[in-house]
This record gives structure tokens, sequence and C-alpha cells, in this order.
């Protein structure tokens, strides 16, 4: 008989067979309010940078958290916000590291009297009152417990791992609502493969359980390094002995060895996601409700919401303009990333956006330009459509 094994409940257990967590995201955290705050965990801190910018593009009260060793770089070249943007170019710099980009961000909060997002959730428990969604990696994972006051009702994460979806569902010092496990499948089995071939070796390299001491101490050197740069990754090699003198044995490190086999080990039990695997990764995660129940989501459902949310959102945001000229050509813009593929490619247009609005019950009325709608002289006197608000 299995246990409800937390202190706290979590009312629904959504499970993903798909990697995309956007079919999870954008319908979570559309709702998100004061009394509907949101915790997503994700693989890398350049993600949690990534869809902060997208949630503060569709209005909503976003921000990240990285720790402060993370050297993960944003460059010139990627979608930056205009503060970041600005210090590259005075400082002529290429690239910033994440954990800079945070402290950037920290420090305009100071100079806005708002509270910084990391004395909110290490000293205070709570999430800061203008902060409905948190984008984060491991590092919250073990450091913080988020009380009740913050009103967290849905936690969102990319992990697998039995231990590591309960460590983030326990962050949450409270009951909530629902906790979405979308694992993230792509490349992790072959990035699990390669750390574990650095210590067995292939047929064409040498690993490091067969290196020599002087090998072993040449690699120790090399990640010793990379610790410096903050770069990182597992310790490969340990060394035994006193670090005032020369004397010392080199050594694999079996425990991270042992680690890695056992998440990929663990890996294999969620994928491929069929039938079976499912049944177990329900067994497994169901212990985290008192029901025992994981509700198992497949991509086309997932993507059918998704494709839902993301409308209304649109409609709503276009809802009132006259849909002519430049505002229709970014009304299709925007609807093709995720509409295109799932409406088919032939003819797509406002025809199709606007066929998919009305089922969401959008009414769609039609109307003529005139001098009021402020639009150029030439669109004058003719048709156009527009989408009535649902609010």
């Amino acid at each position: 008989m299995k246990h409800h094994i937390t202190r706290f409940d979590t009312n629904k257990i959504i499970y993903a067979t798909t990697s995309t967590i956007d079919y999870f995201l954008f319908p979570a955290i559309a709702h998100a309010s004061p009394q509907n705050r949101v915790l997503v965990y994700l693989k890398s801190a350049l993600d949690c940078y990534k869809y902060y910018r997208w949630a503060l593009q569709k209005g909503l009260r976003a921000a990240f958290y990285v720790s402060d060793y993370c050297d993960s770089t944003l460059t010139v070249k990627d979608e930056l916000d205009e503060d970041v943007k600005a210090y590259l170019e005075e400082n002529r710099l290429e690239v910033i590291p994440m954990n800079r980009v945070f402290e950037m961000k920290e420090n305009e909060r100071s100079k806005q009297n708002s509270e910084r997002l990391k004395d909110a959730l290490l000293k205070g428990e709570n999430y800061p009152c203008d902060i409905d969604i948190i984008f984060t990696t491991d590092a919250l994972r073990e450091s913080v417990n988020i009380g009740p006051e913050s009103n967290v009702q849905t936690i969102i994460t990319d992990d697998y791992t039995e231990i590591g979806v309960l460590q983030k569902r326990g962050r949450v010092r409270a009951d909530i609502e629902v906790l979405y496990i979308v694992p993230n499948r792509l490349g992790t089995e072959r990035g699990l493969e390669s750390q574990i071939e650095r210590f067995e070796g292939s047929s064409t390299v040498r690993g490091l359980f067969q290196m020599t001491q002087q090998e072993l101490a040449e690699e120790y050197g090399k990640q010793k390094q990379r610790e410096k740069l903050h770069k990182g990754g597992p310790a490969y090699v340990l060394r035994f002995g006193s670090p005032s003198t020369e004397e010392a044995i080199y050594s694999p490190n079996k425990a991270a060895y042992v680690g890695l086999k056992a998440r990929l080990e663990e890996f294999h039990q969620i994928n491929p996601p069929d039938a079976e695997h499912n049944r177990l990764a329900a067994e497994k995660f169901g212990v985290l409700s008192s029901s025992g129940f994981v509700n198992t989501v497949y991509t086309e459902p997932a993507r059918r919401v998704f494709i839902d949310a993301s409308v209304s959102a649109i409609a709503e945001k276009y809802a009132g303009i006259p849909l002519i000229g430049e505002a229709q050509d970014k009304l299709v813009e925007e609807c093709k990333p995720f509409l295109r593929n799932a409406v088919g490619t032939k003819d797509f247009g406002l025809k199709l956006i606007l066929d998919e609005m009305r089922k969401q019950g959008f009414e769609i009325k039609t109307g003529k330009v005139g001098k009021k709608h402020g639009l150029p002289a030439e669109l004058l006197g003719k048709n156009f459509r527009y989408i009535v608000s649902r609010k």
C-alpha cells in the first residue's frame, strides 16, 4: 500500500508525455495573480531568462532567480532586456554571465524601493508583492522554503527524478492546487551517457578508470581550473592527501559515477513515454498527493490546450482594433509561431485565425475605416473586422 509522503498536499498532478513545456507553461501562467502564484523550475538559467522575458511581454508579473555562481552567459546576439543591452554596449562586452544579469535586476529593484527577490525568498520565505511568477533552476531546490502567505498554487518542473521532483515540490510549505511534471527528455540520455563515458572510456578514448596517477593529476588540474572560472559539471577526479605537500593520491569520483548511472537508469523508467513507462511514473509521483492519482497528458491534448489559451490571450490583446493594414499583419505574424503548424500551412491568414477565435467564443464584427481610427488615408472607407472582448 502506497502512502502520501509529504506534509502538504497537492490536489492535482499532471504528468506530460511530451517535453514541450510551452504546452503547459502558458496556460498555467496566464491566470497568475497574487492569489494564484506560480513557481517554475527549468533545466537551464538561459531558459529561465527566456521565459521570464516571454512572460513580461505578455504583461505578466514575472522574475527569474539564479545562483550567485551561475556562469551561463548571454550574448549580444540574444534577445535581451534594454538595460542588459545597454550595459553590454557601454562596457563594450560581447557576453554577460547570468549571475551578473540577476544582480543587475536586484539592484534595479532596490533603486525602485522594491524588495529584492533574494531577500524576499531567503529571509521572508515569501514572494515579493509585485511578483506572481518565478522562473528558477536547481538554485531553489534545497535552499529556500516558501511559506503559505505566498499563495503559490502551481509548480511546474522539467525534472524527471523522484528526488528532484520531491525536493522541488517541497520548497512550497503549503498545500498547492497543481504540480506539472514535464520531463525534459531532449538530449538527456546522450548527455548522461557522455558523462558516464568519461569514467568508463570507449573504444577510442581511455576513461578515468584506466588512467595513471599522472593522468588523473592532470585531469584534476583541469577540473580545478574550471572551478575557478565557476564552470559547472561533476567533480570527476578526487584528490586525497595534504594540500600543503605534493604527496597526493588521485582517484576517479566513484560516487559521481554511481550517481550518473542511477540518473540514467531512472531516466529509462520514464522513456520512451509509452503505456508501461507512464504507469511506472504515475506510481512514482502519485505519493505526492493524498489522492495518489496522476493525470497523464499526451501531446495532442496538451498542444490543443496551449493553442486555445494562446488564441484567447491574443484575441483579447487585439480586441477592438481594426484588423486592417499593419494591425492585421502583426496579428498574423504573432499567431504564426504556434498556430500555423497546428491548423495547416495552406492559406494561413486572418480568416483561419478568426475562425480559431470564434471557436473560443469570441464574436467577430465588421466596421468601416473612418478618420477617428487614425489609420493611413488610403484605408479610409475600407471595411475591416474586429474582435469583441469577452471581458
